[in-house]
């Protein structure tokens, strides 16, 4: 998810760009910070005015096949050949389409809150 964050807003991690010069112009690094305590997947803040909002996701939504949760502890364990191993790949693949692809503007799956950022 952090890389889908970093592609899309340009945020990075302290792997970050820099910035230009001794003002740090255009800085990406350290815009991307994990573990925060907080009750959503992620919080995001404009850097000019302050403005936030709280993500949550709920991808039960788009519930896994049977198929999928009887390959999932085979695959997790090391298990699973590689037919299954490919099989569930597929799933998975198919289950994450299904939620770009069909739910992405479902308010049940992806809900935005204006919030305060922490500190």
């Amino acid at each position: 998810m952090a890389s889908i964050v970093q592609l899309l807003t340009g945020a990075a991690s302290d792997t970050g760009f820099a910035g230009i010069g001794a003002q740090a112009l255009f800085k990406r690094r350290n815009l991307l910070q994990f573990n925060a305590d907080i009750e959503a997947v992620m919080l995001m803040r404009r850097q000019d005015n302050g403005d936030a909002v709280s993500i949550a996701l709920n991808t039960e939504i788009v519930p896994w096949s049977e198929e999928m949760r009887a390959l999932m502890p085979k695959v997790m364990s090391g298990l699973a050949d590689a037919q299954e191993q490919s099989r569930f790949a597929r799933l998975w693949q198919e289950r994450v389409s299904q939620m770009l692809l069909h739910h992405a503007e479902d308010s049940q799956m992806i809900q935005l809150k204006q919030c305060v950022f922490p500190g």
